[in-house]
């Protein structure tokens, strides 16, 4: 959320709460929205009925449309991470709503890696 939004000064919210918020969202189908609905029907709220103000293909213009209060954002920690660091945005926990995002690497068990990839796969160990 935006430093002057009600939900900043307390860091948490409920997710009825979040029924009277408008909200800022990646398109329908994208990884994060998917993710964002299922754990709103876990807490028993329809994505049907929430208010969407704006949906974006861009992480940049859900950050800058909510730095700017037009709605409360779903962004993974890691597309905010910096606009939080510098206080432009502020991370809210919804009680009892826990989001996970899994990410998967493949390779090619019968491909010799780069010495880059080798770096690579090395690092994310």
């Amino acid at each position: 959320v935006a430093p002057q939004h009600p939900f900043a000064r307390r860091k948490e919210a409920t997710a009825k709460e979040l029924l009277s918020e408008p909200f800022v969202l990646r398109k329908v189908g994208s990884g994060t929205r998917q993710i964002a609905e299922r754990v709103l029907l876990d807490a028993g709220i329809s994505p049907g009925d929430l208010t969407i103000a704006l949906e974006t293909n861009s992480n940049d213009a859900i950050r800058g449309a909510v730095k700017q209060g037009t709605g409360i954002g779903v962004l993974s920690q890691a597309a905010a991470q910096d606009d939080i660091a510098r206080g432009r945005l502020i991370a809210v926990s919804v009680n009892g709503v826990r989001a996970r995002l899994n990410t998967y690497l493949l390779t090619d068990p019968k491909r010799i890696p780069t010495p880059a990839v080798a770096a690579f796969l090395a690092f994310l160990k």
